[in-house]
C-alpha cells in the first residue's frame, strides 16, 4: 500500500497485520489435539477471520485507489493469507502429529537443542 501512495506509517500497517494473528493463537491449542478434519475447519475460520479483518482495516485507504489498485492489493493480501494456511496446515501441524504419532515427542523438543549443541 506504501507503493501506492498510502498516508498510513509501516508501523501502523505492521501492527494491523500482526494484530490480525491474534486468531491463530487458541487456534494452535485445538489444532493441537490432531484431529485433521477439525484442524481444516478451524485453520479455514482462522484464516478467513485474519484476511477479513485486514481489508476491513484497510477498506477505506484502499478506497483512495483506483479500482484495479483495489483488487490487486486485496488479491496479495488472500494469496499471503492462503499461503500462510497451507504452511501451517501442511508442513506445521503434520510434522507435529508425525513426530507425536511414532511416540518421538520428547524429540520434537529435544532435537532444537542437539542442533545448537552440535554447531
Amino acid at each position: 500500500m506504501k507503493c501506492f501512495g498510502s498516508n498510513n506509517s509501516y508501523i501502523s500497517i505492521l501492527c494491523i497485520y500482526g494484530y490480525s494473528f491474534t486468531i491463530y493463537i487458541p487456534l494452535v491449542f485445538f489444532c493441537g489435539f490432531g484431529i485433521n478434519f477439525f484442524q481444516w475447519i478451524f485453520l479455514l475460520y482462522a484464516s478467513f477471520s485474519s484476511t477479513s479483518f485486514i481489508i476491513v482495516n484497510f477498506w477505506k485507504e484502499m478506497g483512495k485507489y483506483v479500482d484495479k489498485m483495489r483488487i490487486i492489493i486485496i488479491f496479495v493480501i488472500v494469496c499471503a493469507q492462503g499461503t500462510l494456511f497451507f504452511v501451517m496446515k501442511l508442513y506445521f501441524f503434520e510434522k507435529f502429529e508425525n513426530e507425536v504419532n511414532n511416540n518421538n515427542f520428547n524429540n520434537l523438543f529435544n532435537n532444537t537443542n542437539s542442533n545448537f549443541t552440535k554447531a
